[in-house]
């Protein structure tokens, strides 16, 4: 491999790497907005199951 291959490379890498951190903090936020709601906010609460 020469210099320039490298250096493409290593331009593709970065930005695969802002990729997914951009994923991750998008997830992070999600699971944060999950995690902050009520307990028994589910339509399903309430609900006898097997009765």
């Amino acid at each position: 491999m020469d210099i320039k291959t490298l250096k493409a490379e290593l331009e593709n890498v970065k930005s695969d790497v802002v990729e997914l951190q951009n994923d991750y903090f998008e997830l992070q936020w999600k699971y944060e907005k999950l995690s902050n709601r009520p307990k028994n906010s589910s339509g399903w609460a309430g609900v006898s199951i097997g009765g």
